[in-house]
């Protein structure tokens, strides 16, 4: 079926199908395609992250890939019962290793970033430069009314009772976040003159792709792209690295450091790096996902991954202040 549908949709005949990452892959006699969910990306922002492609490959950044449309014109085609879209691996991938293995991946995040400005598409559906504060009181509000519902219930399982004794503490650090973001933009003058750029949406060192043991992690889904202030791709790569192994300072300054050292970070991105990883985004996403779990299983996941945030938040508490000393911007008071 899966054959089949490739050559009704594209007239592609595929020679070998392989996974990359968690997606589908397949070769044909002119290259590697790789198949991404619909469902990864809203339908009308795809055209819209196809040209933030579009400029980074323009730009000179490598292992970005291009949206295949259909026989028909289509963006997405449904394939063995799944709709997808279609992206063609560039051919000179596995060259990048001879360019950029000498590189850390701040130093390449850098020089993606410094490609990914400069955007002449407009961008709207995934435009999130200076959006923070809105998403966050979105989202706290959404959590608060589910602590209010709780609250009002007569029957609390164990999970309900320990969401409502730390909740309040949570909410707290959210204020905390939203107001530390605010205040950066006031206090930092400069920071009305910050550009965006092409980011990700949660990037961490397993964002780039891998096709096989001879390339590097370089293969770049556009579904992933969103269009933020740089400081966002250094806290989410800076938040996965603390979840897998801890808050080593030394490793995530010398992150910092190379990115630095090919784009210089101001005092206010900085700032944004501290106020991000103060929203306590793992908290929220145990809570809401325990909650919208529909299955034991899926909540047994969730009530896990509650614990060890619960269990590391006096270790991510020391982290976030010495990651401000480091970084020579203010902290927030009561968390020293």
């Amino acid at each position: 079926m899966f054959e089949r549908h490739l050559f009704e949709h594209y007239r592609l005949f595929c020679n070998e199908r392989a996974m990359i990452g968690d997606y589908e892959g397949f070769v044909t006699e002119d290259g590697m395609y790789i198949t991404v969910p619909c469902d990864e990306i809203e339908q009308e922002s795809i055209a819209e992250v196809t040209n933030y492609a579009r400029h980074l490959a323009a730009m000179g950044e490598t292992g970005i890939p291009q949206l295949v449309s259909t026989i028909n014109g289509q963006m997405s085609a449904s394939i063995d019962g799944q709709e997808v879209f279609l992206f063609k691996v560039p051919e000179n991938i596995e060259m990048d290793r001879l360019y950029n293995e000498d590189e850390t991946i701040g130093m390449k995040l850098a020089h993606f970033h410094n490609r990914g400005k400069n955007l002449a598409a407009q961008t709207k559906q995934q435009n999130y430069l200076g959006q923070w504060k809105v998403f966050w009181e979105r989202r706290l509000e959404q959590m608060e009314q589910w602590y209010d519902y709780i609250l009002r219930q007569k029957k609390k399982s164990p999970f309900d009772e320990s969401f409502l004794l730390t909740y309040p503490y949570y909410m707290g650090l959210t204020e905390n976040a939203i107001q530390y973001v605010v205040d950066s933009e006031i206090d930092e003058q400069n920071a009305k003159f910050e550009r965006g750029t092409i980011c990700h949406k949660r990037f961490t060192n397993a964002t780039w792709l891998t096709l096989n043991e001879r390339t590097l992690s370089n293969l770049k889904l556009p579904t992933t792209f969103v269009y933020d202030h740089p400081s966002r791709d250094l806290s989410e790569w800076i938040r996965q690295t603390v979840r897998d192994d801890g808050f080593q300072n030394d490793k995530i300054m010398t992150f910092i450091l190379d990115y630095h050292n090919t784009a210089p970070l101001t005092k206010y991105a900085c700032r944004l790096i501290y106020g991000r990883l103060l929203f306590p985004l793992s908290y929220y996403e145990s809570v809401e996902g325990y909650y919208r779990s529909k299955t034991d299983w899926g909540k047994q996941q969730y009530h896990e991954l509650y614990l060890r945030v619960l269990e590391t938040e006096k270790e991510n508490t020391r982290g976030l202040t010495e990651l401000s000393k480091d970084l020579m911007i203010p902290p927030v008071d009561w968390l020293i």
